[in-house]
């Protein structure tokens, strides 16, 4: 998926009448987490491998929108689901940040993996993994549910879901949210029939009676964890993958089920590891942003400089403005006389293996100031005499453009001689 697809897409025809309520856990949007759930005051500690995954039309981390929630298993690898990996522009990933949209540094992401066997129209097989540049090490990481693992799930489970998504106002909360849920495979097969398959997913929530509400996923949840404590160990049993529409009551959410994937999560390990060498996503990223250096003023040089950059192969500079300077590749221009009242703009492009990020950057050349409107003379009638006492003051002019300095000079209709103002005033004699 990717920021302009999909987000509210129904699932139908297939489904008939069933399908009306179903919508992928997922949005473009900005979004917070956990339908009925409690927020995380320190997801670095509390839930260190918990992520939040971006993406960005135009390859700028600068411009990354929130999709989804993932599972860091390993120092570079995250598991998510496979329908938070179909974009074709670069991913990016958030790891220990203490708010969704705080100003934590992106990670990008060199390889995208999904099974080969994800179906987009039935969410089967929706299993994926995002490869990072970035190794975390020293950090605990959940285990695989397997098989033997798989055995110990049942009705008495404690299962804890975790993500960034909306929540049960389809709201921002900016919070890493939870909920403690039970397994409600039964209730999702009466619910969803045919459409959730037992030995591929697993159902999972936790009404309050009270409130005749469940707690769940929403939008924004997909690819996150739904994790059992085993043995004191935890485990991820299952991969947050779809839901009922607008994240309504009393319909449980719907995960992948690990165990039956670990094989193929395990070979999918290797195979986005290979991925990440053989077709590098991983977009450009400025560690120091370009910018134009100099006094925009005639006489003085003006230099295009085009940052540092991490993942770039190559970074070109090209002026685009003023016209005189289209196409020219010098970083160090002169401000001609003629340049007054123009724009220059220097166009930087760092591209690495599969992606290119565009950055152009504005500079304004003041022109030669003029006289707009004249000045005048106010606090006397025109044709009086000037009296004792009188003030008198020199106002009412701009310029065509901003001045670095001004001087009011008055003179006397007997002199030619200038007098000295007051703060632009005369003051009569």
């Amino acid at each position: 998926m990717n920021g302009n697809k999909g987000i509210n897409a129904i699932r139908t025809s297939f489904f008939g009448l069933v399908a009306a309520i179903l919508i992928p856990i997922y949005s473009i949007q900005s979004a917070s987490a956990v339908t009925y759930g409690t927020d995380i005051s320190d997801p670095a500690t509390d839930a260190p491998y918990v992520v939040s995954i971006w993406t960005s039309a135009d390859n700028d981390a600068r411009n990354a929108e929130f999709i989804c929630s993932g599972s860091l298993i390993a120092p570079k690898i995250v598991l998510t689901a496979a329908h938070c990996t179909t974009d074709t522009s670069p991913y990016f990933v958030k790891v220990k940040a203490p708010t969704l949209n705080s100003n934590v540094e992106f990670v990008t992401v060199s390889g995208v993996w999904r099974s080969p066997r994800y179906n987009p129209k039935t969410f089967v097989n929706d299993i994926g993994l995002l490869k990072l540049d970035e190794s975390f090490e020293g950090m605990p990481f959940p285990t695989l549910a397997n098989a033997q693992t798989a055995k110990s799930i049942n009705k008495f489970s404690r299962l804890r879901i975790f993500g960034w998504g909306l929540d049960q106002e389809l709201e921002q909360t900016d919070f890493l949210r939870t909920a403690e849920l039970l397994l409600q495979d039964a209730s999702a097969a009466k619910t969803f029939g045919k459409t959730f398959n037992l030995k591929t997913m697993i159902a999972a929530g936790k009404k309050i009676v009270a409130e005749n509400v469940w707690s769940g996923g929403c939008r924004g949840d997909s690819g996150g964890p739904l994790i059992s404590e085993i043995n004191g160990i935890d485990v991820v049993v299952g991969v947050t993958s779809w839901g009922s529409a607008k994240c309504l009551p009393n319909k449980p959410t719907i995960f992948n089920r690990v165990s039956y994937y670990f094989n193929e999560i395990k070979a999918g390990i290797k195979a986005v590891e290979a991925s990440s060498i053989n077709v590098n996503r991983s977009a450009p990223v400025a560690t120091t942003n370009p910018s134009i250096s100099g006094d925009a003023i005639p006489g003085q040089t003006l230099k295009c400089n085009p940052g540092t950059w991490k993942n770039a192969l190559t970074v070109q500079t090209s002026w685009t403005s003023p016209s005189r300077l289209i196409g020219s590749s010098n970083l160090s221009v002169q401000v001609l006389p003629t340049d007054g009242g123009s724009e220059f703009k220097c166009e930087v492009i760092a591209s690495s293996q599969n992606a290119s990020v565009r950055r152009v950057i504005p500079k304004f050349v003041l022109g030669k100031s003029t006289l707009r409107t004249n000045p005048v003379i106010s606090g006397i009638s025109s044709g009086t005499t000037f009296k004792n006492g009188q003030v008198a003051r020199c106002e009412g002019w701009n310029w065509t453009n901003p001045v670095d300095s001004e001087r009011v000079t008055w003179f006397t209709a007997s002199s030619n001689n200038p007098s000295t103002p007051v703060n632009g005033r005369m003051i009569g004699s």
